[in-house]
């Protein structure tokens, strides 16, 4: 029987750097327009189910990824709604119905 091995040397992928662009990178790259367009950061409708699950991670030690499966059983949804998805009708209610049941748990706990 062979043993394969994932990713032999001869195949090695080096890994990616990350990349975290300055405020003065982003701020030559885009115009004006561009830098206040719906895509570049939260939407209006999407800011305050944002700002609520943010101030919920600030308060509790919750990972954003957690947190999202929490919610909706989304991993992404913290970071879609910081990347500027406007959430549709369904999720905005499980975010309202998830800070609800949040709200009522910390009220009989108290």
């Amino acid at each position: 029987m062979q043993h394969f091995r994932s990713n032999p040397p001869s195949r090695q992928i080096a890994p990616r750097p990350l990349y975290v662009p300055s405020l003065t990178t982003v701020g030559a790259s885009m115009s004006a327009a561009e830098a206040h367009s719906p895509k570049s950061g939260p939407s209006a409708k999407g800011l305050p189910q944002l700002r609520r699950l943010e101030a919920f991670m600030a308060v509790r030690p919750v990972a954003p990824s957690a947190l999202g499966r929490m919610v909706a059983k989304d991993p992404r949804l913290v970071f879609d709604l910081r990347n500027g998805t406007s959430p549709r009708d369904g999720l905005a209610d499980k975010i309202t119905a998830f800070f609800k049941i949040v709200e009522f748990t910390e009220a009989r706990n108290a």
